[in-house]
């Protein structure tokens, strides 16, 4: 018999299972510490994790799929550079994440593209999320930077912000060629400026 060929996941999530504490003043410098994941591989990662924190999603193409990327109850994650493509449902889904980077991902094709609920603390910036029916969604967040990021083209919303609870800052974004551009509902004390919505 012949091996013809092998179906490989589209992506994994990865847990620290051991990990040494974290370092005081950590976060500053390039230090680093080892901490083994649950396959056993040892990595260096950040002084600052902490023991079943998720690490970074990097460089991946996703397509044809349910949902691409689901992070729940995590911190200090990146998630970076993913292309995440026709995606049934929501490209990626952050509920809540809190001290993270979400950049220079793309959705396109999805239902929605990316998604944070219930995060604070978060830097979602120089995404592009285009011929999703909705581009970037924020639901019950707060002291978020939303910036730079490109919602363009999109069947429905470029960006929706619902129930955000104050300090989000959402600015230098483009949300253009949409049915609407950005819509808010039950939103307030937030700041929301420089942003580029014409053509909806």
């Amino acid at each position: 018999e012949e091996v013809i060929g092998v179906d490989l996941p589209s992506f994994v999530e990865l847990r620290a299972t051991e990990c040494p504490p974290p370092v005081k003043g950590g976060a500053s410098g390039n230090l680093t510490k080892i901490a083994t994941l649950e396959t056993g591989l040892e990595i260096q990662v950040p002084p600052y994790l902490e023991q079943c924190e998720l690490i970074e999603i990097r460089s991946n193409l996703m397509e044809n799929i349910e949902v691409a990327i689901i992070i729940k109850d995590s911190s200090r994650i990146t998630v970076e550079d993913n292309q995440l493509k026709d995606i049934k449902q929501t490209g990626l889904l952050l509920n809540n994440v809190v001290d993270s980077t979400i950049r220079l991902n793309t959705a396109e094709g999805c239902n929605e593209g990316i998604t944070i609920q219930e995060g604070n603390g978060n830097n979602i910036t120089d995404n592009t999320c285009t011929g999703n029916s909705i581009g970037m969604r924020l639901l019950s967040t707060e002291k978020n930077v939303v910036e730079s990021n490109v919602c363009d083209s999109n069947n429905d919303l470029g960006m929706s912000l619902e129930n955000i609870k104050g300090s989000n800052r959402i600015e230098n974004n483009s949300c253009k060629y949409n049915l609407y551009g950005i819509r808010l509902t039950n939103a307030s004390n937030n700041l929301i400026l420089n942003n580029t919505v014409s053509g909806n």
